[in-house]
């Protein structure tokens, strides 16, 4: 039996951030480790379920600070995420 792992804290809030600001995430096998496109009129983040979770949270982590964040409340941890200095005022 496999033992399941513990849902990653910073995974999940990336992943709702994401959707709360309209983006659609694929998993996509690909010749990179992923980042936001825009079809049309929707952003989609593609990530390629080959690499690290490290490494997929840095693409959103990236995603993410391509997108407008100050529109209302930003989870602290979040924050500490996207990088203190672009918080500071």
């Amino acid at each position: 039996m496999i033992p399941l792992k513990a849902p990653d804290p910073d995974f999940e809030l990336l992943m709702h951030a994401l959707a709360q600001r309209g983006v659609v995430v694929r998993w996509e096998s690909c010749g990179s480790d992923g980042g936001l496109v825009r079809l049309r009129d929707e952003y989609q983040l593609l990530l390629n379920p080959r690499i690290g979770p490290q490494a997929q949270k840095q693409v959103m982590v990236t995603a993410l600070g391509h997108l407008k964040t100050s529109d209302g409340f930003v989870h602290p941890r979040l924050r500490q995420l996207l990088g203190e200095k672009e918080w500071a005022e």
